[in-house]
């Protein structure tokens, strides 16, 4: 059962929060809908005027335009990778989207870092002028949809859906029409973790492009999406939320966070998706280094995590 010790308060008004291993943002206040950000300073990760040196910043700093500009508002969607964040944000009833931090996940066509948010570039070397609806980072990338339903990525990532495998510091389109991608209707949200993404269609069909399990048994590079989990309820991370409540994980079993009985190690990869055992779950959480779950079990809904 959670024990909560010293707990300091952050912010009122918050909408929704997301954190990585050394910094967090949160979107607050719904009129303003302003990002806030604090942690450890690097690459730029925290934001116009913060460089590369390991600082630490507390408390929550508002996001600016630009050093000791105003502050960004009208806040759509937002999410942060290791050492970058992309947000997109309404101006003039049109969405649009930047990010800021470490140049390898920057779509910005250099490569540079950049605290400063730089709008989305596509290869002509343009901001991106088709408005995007949400968000997913993983570590080193990050994919947004369109209103059409349609993938578009960018970042350092051995595959971004757009049949290459390269990394790219300006936006692609994943393929989603053809006979080179089995998608058949448009995505309704994204997931991203580490080197691969993942994306429901209305129906609940989960698609994954890059370095994913569960495809021919083990692991396997997607140039371009394919459907790798029949049943499945939601995509989390690197696990999955089946119709009938039972949870199936792969990947890096780093500090026990796939609950296989191993703590304070890294285990072998589990290359093809495995069953937690006693686990029947109404909803899943998971961050780099744990994993939590509901358990539809218990009553009032028990909560159980794993890992660091």
């Amino acid at each position: 059962r959670p024990v909560f010790k010293g707990a300091l308060r952050v912010a009122e008004g918050v909408l929704r929060a997301a954190f990585r291993d050394a910094h967090a943002c949160l979107l607050r206040d719904a009129s303003e809908r302003s990002l806030w950000c604090w942690g450890k300073q690097a690459y730029g990760r925290l934001g116009p005027g913060t460089g590369a040196e390991e600082t630490n910043t507390w408390p929550p700093t508002a996001m600016a335009e630009s050093v000791g500009g105003e502050a960004v508002t009208d806040v759509v969607d937002f999410c942060l990778g290791h050492n970058h964040g992309c947000y997109i944000r309404e101006v003039d009833g049109v969405n649009k989207t930047w990010c800021w931090g470490k140049g390898e996940a920057m779509p910005n066509g250099t490569g540079a870092d950049q605290s400063v948010p730089t709008p989305v570039h596509t290869e002509l070397g343009t901001p991106l002028t088709t408005p995007l609806e949400a968000l997913a980072c993983g570590p080193n990338h990050t994919c947004g949809l369109d209103e059409s339903g349609q993938a578009h990525c960018w970042g350092d990532d051995a595959s971004l859906g757009d049949g290459s495998y390269s990394a790219t510091n300006w936006v692609v389109d994943v393929v989603m029409d053809g006979s080179s991608s089995p998608i058949p209707a448009p995505l309704v949200s994204l997931e991203a973790g580490t080197n691969y993404t993942c994306g429901d269609t209305a129906d609940g069909t989960t698609y994954c492009w890059g370095t994913v399990g569960g495809v021919d048994s083990a692991f396997a590079v997607l140039f371009v999406p394919a459907d790798v989990t029949p049943g499945v309820k939601e995509t989390v991370g690197q696990c999955r939320l089946h119709d009938d409540g039972h949870v199936s994980c792969h990947g890096v079993n780093a500090v026990g966070s796939l609950a296989q009985g191993e703590i304070g190690i890294c285990p072998d990869a589990l290359e093809t998706p495995t069953t937690l055992t006693d686990l029947v779950a109404s909803k899943v959480a998971m961050s780099e280094r744990h994993l939590c779950a509901i358990d539809a079990d218990a009553t009032p809904g028990e909560v159980r995590c794993w890992g660091y």
